[in-house]
């Protein structure tokens, strides 16, 4: 955008080509702004606009220069990248013409994101942290343009610090004809839990079954009547980058198949609160 100028007709816009070293004329409007398409995220581009009018002839103002910058690209692969029972990590890649990163943290009392820190590193790391400590972080990266600070999007929340605790109060009931339904009590800041199965007569064969980010599974692949054994842990990250708790207590359950389910069905989700 621009200001008028005087007598100006129409405004001829250029823009800086970096392979030919010249500025190449790229529209011309009437308006005081132009809306130049087809660029790269995070990257500067310099322009200059000129007025004219025709009057026996065509007569132009003097070029008034000016640069800009697209919007950052989001900041990719936000992780938890390292986690122990007193220490973890964020980190991310790179991302493009970026001068530095500003990294919020979720506050559980006031329900609010705070500014915790910029760096112009890609990782953080976090020490002596006491153990079972949950927390959210998101991240957004920044440039300076014209002497103001732009900013990208901000990334999605991700879970991060210490390896969480093993779940706990795991029941388990019949939900339907085929299938058990399995509870526990939910751990905040954990991203997710997964549930194994022990199979009637192999006790300690264990089959992952399901993952879950609620407090609670429904199983669908019960073979048939017998005794089964759950358990189940928590875990933090996403990808590649799982940091996983110690697993639950063992929960055992008596399944037989019922032609008329309807009265055991409701006794039995009643004892999980289901």
């Amino acid at each position: 955008t621009w200001s008028a100028a005087d007598g100006a007709q129409n405004y001829v816009v250029y823009m800086y080509n970096a392979g030919t070293k010249e500025y190449e004329r790229v529209g011309t409007t009437d308006k005081l702004s132009y809306k130049v398409t087809g660029l790269s995220a995070s990257t500067k581009y310099y322009f200059q606009v000129r007025a004219y009018h025709k009057l026996n002839g065509t007569i132009t103002s003097d070029w008034t220069k000016v640069s800009a910058t697209t919007p950052l690209g989001d900041v990719e692969n936000f992780v938890l990248k390292e986690c122990t029972d007193t220490t973890y990590a964020l980190s991310w890649s790179k991302t493009k013409n970026a001068e530095g990163y500003e990294i919020y943290k979720y506050d559980t009392k006031t329900s609010e994101w705070d500014f915790f820190r910029s760096t112009k590193a890609r990782s953080y790391k976090f020490k002596g942290v006491g153990k079972n400590y949950n927390v959210l972080y998101k991240i957004r990266s920044y440039a300076t343009n014209n002497g103001k600070k732009i900013y990208g999007v901000f990334s999605d929340p991700i879970a991060a610090g210490t390896i969480p605790a093993a779940p706990t109060n795991i029941v388990a009931a019949r939900n339907t004809t085929n299938d058990i339904a399995v509870a526990w009590l939910a751990i905040n800041g954990v991203s997710g839990y997964e549930i194994y199965r022990a199979d009637p007569g192999l006790t300690e064969n264990w089959k992952k079954v399901g993952t879950t980010t609620e407090a609670n599974f429904t199983d669908t692949t019960v073979p048939g009547t017998g005794v089964y054994k759950y358990r189940l842990r928590a875990y933090k990250g996403a990808g590649d980058h799982l940091f996983f708790s110690e697993f639950s207590e063992v929960k055992s359950i008596t399944f037989q198949k019922h032609e008329n389910q309807d009265s055991i069905y409701t006794e039995d989700l009643e004892q999980i609160g289901l």
